[in-house]
């Protein structure tokens, strides 16, 4: 699974190579706003290596990052919700 991993990220970064450049040059405009990302492990579509490395970006490039793994694929669990009802409260200081 590991080589795997590290073929798709591999892939990944060599088909966003260019637009990841293109969108790191926009990264200082992201200090300090809160961003909701989750990625499951077992994602068929988008390599989980390839959102941890998002992740990693986006938090050198100061923003708030609200990170939620889940164990499963392609989709949005209940979990990624609730953690983003809660960036929504904390943003607009509601309960």
């Amino acid at each position: 699974m590991p080589d795997r991993d590290a073929e798709e990220l591999r892939r990944f970064k060599a088909h966003t190579a260019g637009s990841l450049r293109e969108w790191e040059r926009g990264f200082e405009r992201l200090r300090g706003i809160p961003i909701m990302q989750s990625h499951g492990r077992a994602d068929p579509i988008l390599p989980f290596a390839a959102a941890e490395r998002l992740r990693d970006l986006l938090k050198t490039a100061g923003a708030d990052v609200r990170w939620v793994e889940f164990s499963g694929g392609h989709t949005i669990p209940m979990g990624a919700l609730d953690a983003l009802g809660k960036l929504v409260r904390d943003v607009f200081g509601v309960e």
